[in-house]
């Protein structure tokens, strides 16, 4: 294992480390993959590990997810007729939880380039990479400036917290010159409505992000017969 509990836990994160493994006891694992990751389950949770230049920094990170977990932010299940790629709902909401996260990263005197480990940002920037490529293909083929959830995954990573630093900024630059600017301020109005509220409820602001991509066939819920269900095509993008 490449760290222990007396590694990762000091004067900033212990309260927070205490409130977590007072509700539910905590694993600590090698991960399978080379990034941290965490995992909710209803009797514990595991924290997965790998090496990385400031560990404190990512453990605490993980222990934030599990904190917003325990405070009540669930990923709304999605209802619609149409086939829809899970994975994105995933990632739409791993990143607006991060903006959640980060205000609460900061308060404990984490530094904001600590936010995310050095493999998270070199993720980054190649899916940032292949995105912006595909994205530069599509512009040329339709002739017109585009929208849709292809332009709203790499909105998302570019915008992150702490993200948009120099090297953030050239791929901010090419997103504005391939991507309809009506289209950008939508996706601009959910993320800082959803910021600013003081919410864990994701329905709505995947509703939103979905309705600006045009998807407005779907809803998002947590009661498992959809009785509680905000409607994409009713909110407003």
């Amino acid at each position: 294992m490449p760290y222990t509990i007396d590694n990762l836990v000091d004067n900033r994160n212990q309260a927070l480390y205490t409130e977590i493994t007072a509700q539910l006891p905590l694993q600590l694992e090698p991960s399978t993959i080379p990034y941290w990751g965490s995992q909710f389950g209803q009797e514990s949770a595991t924290i997965f590990m790998v090496p990385t230049e400031h560990p404190i920094a990512s453990f605490t990170h993980e222990l934030l997810h599990l904190k917003l977990r325990l405070d009540g932010l669930v990923r709304p299940t999605a209802f619609t007729a149409r086939q829809l790629e899970m994975d994105t709902v995933n990632f739409f909401y791993n990143e607006l939880a991060h903006h959640k996260m980060f205000p609460l990263f900061l308060g404990m005197g984490f530094q904001p380039n600590e936010f995310y480990s050095q493999l998270d940002a070199a993720q980054s920037h190649d899916l940032l990479a292949i995105d912006l490529a595909r994205l530069r293909m599509r512009r040329r083929a339709e002739r017109s400036l585009l929208t849709g959830l292809d332009v709203a995954r790499p909105y998302m990573l570019i915008y992150a917290p702490a993200e948009l630093r120099a090297s953030m900024v050239r791929y901010a630059q090419q997103l504005d010159e391939l991507a309809d600017r009506r289209f950008l301020r939508m996706l601009d109005d959910t993320l800082i409505e959803w910021i600013e509220t003081d919410t864990l409820d994701m329905r709505r602001t995947l509703a939103r992000i979905y309705h600006a991509c045009g998807i407005t066939d779907v809803g998002f819920g947590f009661d498992s017969e959809g009785g509680d269900l905000v409607l994409a095509r009713e909110v407003a993008a």
